[in-house]
């Protein structure tokens, strides 16, 4: 388990506050706080938060809120984290240069 801050971007003002932050931070985790910029309200496009998350697993890309009675797929940013694989998840390359889609370039 490590802390990582979480970049909510586009997030409704209306979710600001304390407890929809931490709401949202322990859907992806554990909820740790908010950042002081976000709670001083130096941002306008995002929030910022603070989540425990056990970082060997997929981090998830997106969490489903509900806004105003509609469902809302929310993009999450993790911040200063190594780049992974979208395929296998693993460090020290990225999907296209994942072996089985060299293989594919290779070949062609």
């Amino acid at each position: 388990m490590a802390p990582f801050w979480v970049r909510l971007y586009s997030l409704p003002t209306d979710y600001w506050s304390s407890s929809v932050l931490k709401g949202i931070g322990e859907k992806i985790g554990e909820y740790i706080k908010m950042s002081e910029g976000t709670k001083n309200g130096y941002y306008v496009s995002y929030a910022i938060i603070c989540v425990y998350m056990d970082a060997s697993w997929v981090l998830p890309e997106a969490n489903k809120l509900v806004f105003r009675d509609e469902l809302w797929l929310h993009n999450i940013d993790y911040e200063h984290i190594p780049f992974r694989c979208r395929r296998c998840h693993e460090h020290g390359h990225l999907f296209e240069d994942f072996p089985q889609n060299f293989s594919q370039h290779t070949n062609s």
